[in-house]
């Protein structure tokens, strides 16, 4: 088949067999187009249903729109025969006769293609029947299938579920037993961390804490913390004796006097200012020492807690402000160095020769040794200070990580607990209540132990 197209219409151009005139001789150009276009839709959406489940659908989708478009035509036809009858009632009756009778052929033409569809939709709808049974038995003969093995399934299932409950049983049985044993084995050995590491606490704590100690030595009479502490011998009480302090003895062969207060406030300066009278009513005495044991004392407080001064006459004065808030053993260690000191500056100063130029040269020799004495002295005090300062940090060190540590054992005792009844299967909630003793060391108050 060819086709041209020119001046907006096609010439078309093809053979066949049998002659296309007499069957479009009474047909429009407009008319044949229509009928070309719904034979070829039909016959190519005939081809395409025929191969498929959907062939009934696809006919009566083409059977439908061929109807509706041959219902059109025929609408047009028949308004065009009317038309035509009205216009030509009394000229053209012969010529609306032959319409009439060619369009009422035409309609029978079509009524019969419609009525072979129509047949072929049939045949469509027996071989659709004829699927859906095949596939009705089909689906039948599955579900037997799926059933029985369905079955089979859950009866295989029913025996592996048996046994596998059975060995999960008997494996948590020898769980249960292990991890019992085994927590057994673990809080015998906390407890034995425990008891180790709180002897060593323990152990630590009787070198290191201060605190301790401040509460025993602060109930006790200096002589008995003397008599503890040191190898002076024992001291006299002058306390009866005017102008000689309220104790007496000797410090290293130092010759030494005593004032010891008791105040709860701080010790006034009047005190201080007896203590140097008396110490001037006994040039003899190298040495003289001022304790406070519960308070300040006013003039001697500013800087460290022990405190240095010479007297005109080469006598070395140690003032010891609250006492009893430190470690005794280390201020009677610096006493004794200082009686020392004392002792060899004081001879010194008062073996002087008679000679006034070597008098003077061996004074100023001693003042000099005195500053440097004195500077040393301080120097000495700062440093028991500081050691005083690092053993309370210490021992709240040693607290605080044996706090941590009780802590910790507390925690794994109850995660223990806990994994055994889980494992247990115990449907009740535990509850368990860690209580941790967390005890701050003190500030104050404390005393060295004694080495």
């Amino acid at each position: 088949m060819s086709e041209t197209f020119s001046d907006g219409t096609w010439s078309s151009t093809y053979t066949h067999p049998k002659s296309v005139q007499q069957i479009v001789k009474d047909i429009s150009p407009d008319e044949f187009c229509i009928i070309l276009s719904l034979a070829a839709n039909a016959l190519h959406n005939m081809n395409q249903s025929a191969s498929t489940m959907q062939y009934k659908e696809a006919i009566e989708k083409e059977v439908e729109s061929y109807t509706k478009a041959i219902t059109a035509q025929n609408k047009q036809l028949l308004e065009k025969l009317e038309a035509a009858r009205k216009a030509a009632v009394t000229e053209k009756e012969a010529a609306v006769d032959l319409l009439e009778s060619k369009y009422t052929k035409e309609i029978s033409s079509l009524k019969a293609q419609i009525d072979a569809l129509r047949a072929s939709l049939s045949i469509a709808e027996d071989g659709k029947q004829q699927i859906k049974d095949q596939f009705s038995e089909i689906s039948a003969k599955s579900d037997e299938v799926y059933k029985a093995s369905l079955a089979e399934i859950l009866k295989q299932k029913d025996t592996q579920y048996a046994s596998e409950l059975t060995r999960i049983d008997t494996m948590n049985k020898e769980r249960f037993s292990q991890t019992e044993a085994q927590h057994r084995e673990a809080m015998a050995t906390l407890k034995q961390v425990y008891v180790e590491q709180e002897s060593k606490l323990k152990s630590q704590l009787e070198k290191t804490l201060v605190s301790s100690e401040i509460g025993k030595h602060g109930e006790l009479e200096f002589e008995e913390l003397v008599e503890n502490y040191t190898r002076w011998g024992p001291l006299t009480n002058t306390s009866k004796i005017p102008h000689s302090g309220d104790l007496s003895g000797k410090i290293k062969g130092c010759s030494t006097l005593f004032e010891i207060k008791r105040y709860s406030t701080d010790v006034p300066t009047k005190e201080v200012d007896k203590f140097l009278r008396d110490m001037d009513e006994h040039p003899e005495v190298p040495y003289g020492i001022f304790i406070s044991q519960k308070s300040n004392i006013i003039s001697k407080k500013s800087g460290n807690f022990i405190q240095v001064a010479w007297t005109a006459r080469s006598q070395l004065l140690v003032y010891v402000n609250n006492f009893n808030m430190h470690s005794p053993q280390d201020i009677f260690t610096f006493l004794d160095i200082c009686a020392e000191i004392a002792l060899s500056m004081f001879k010194i100063s008062n073996e002087r020769p008679h000679e006034s130029d070597l008098s003077i040269s061996l004074q100023m020799r001693v003042d000099q040794a005195k500053s440097i004495v004195e500077c040393e002295v301080k120097r000495m005090a700062e440093f028991i200070n500081t050691i005083n300062l690092q053993k309370k940090s210490l021992v709240e060190t040693i607290t605080k990580h044996h706090t941590e540590n009780s802590l910790y054992m507390n925690q794994s005792k109850l995660s223990l607990k806990t994994m055994l009844d889980i494992l247990a299967g115990k449907s009740e909630e535990v509850e368990e209540v860690v209580t941790v003793d967390v005890t701050k060391p003190k500030k104050n108050k404390a005393k060295a132990p004694s080495n």
